[in-house]
């Protein structure tokens, strides 16, 4: 479970979301975090792939904001 304390808070919400959990707006990571977890259908692989891909999704999106700034 150490894969989500490495995560953003926005990583984790989209997580969250993506799991069909309810996500407060004043939520903070370690909240965000315990959501999941004790969730009683938490799958770690699951979420840690999920989590895998939300993150690579965010990092294309900064770089091509990136290059479209350069421009």
């Amino acid at each position: 479970m150490t894969y989500l304390g490495k995560a953003r808070k926005e990583d984790l919400r989209l997580l969250a979301e993506e799991l069909n959990l309810n996500v407060g707006d004043n939520m903070k990571i370690s909240d965000l975090s315990k959501l999941i977890t004790t969730h009683p259908d938490y799958d770690e692989d699951f979420s840690k792939n999920q989590l895998t891909i939300i993150i690579e999704d965010r990092k294309l999106r900064e770089q091509q904001e990136m290059v479209l700034k350069q421009q």
